[in-house]
């Protein structure tokens, strides 16, 4: 699936637009601390910072989801390895 990021949540998820569809992503194989917002349970060091590098990586880029076995996690979120087209930014 090809698509384009139109937000970055946090350090290890994402909202792409898949044609009319938007989905909330979560990379597979990255655990990033959280961050503080809404739903959270808090906050753990290192989590702005892992924001902030996923963020000078995703923002409005063109990326390829490759899904595993375990489509999606228990909130519903999409789990894909994401693969960034650097030449692919708005």
């Amino acid at each position: 699936m090809i698509g384009r990021v139109v937000w970055v949540v946090d350090g290890d998820t994402i909202h792409v637009r898949l044609g009319s569809r938007l989905e909330k992503v979560r990379y597979i194989g990255v655990n990033a601390p959280e961050i503080p917002h809404e739903g959270a349970r808090g906050w753990r060091e290192g989590g702005i910072e892992a924001h902030g590098v996923n963020l000078q990586l995703m923002v409005r880029a063109m990326v390829w989801l490759e899904l595993d076995s375990r489509v999606r996690d228990t909130h519903g979120r999409l789990l894909a390895y994401v693969w960034v087209n650097e030449q692919g930014r708005a």
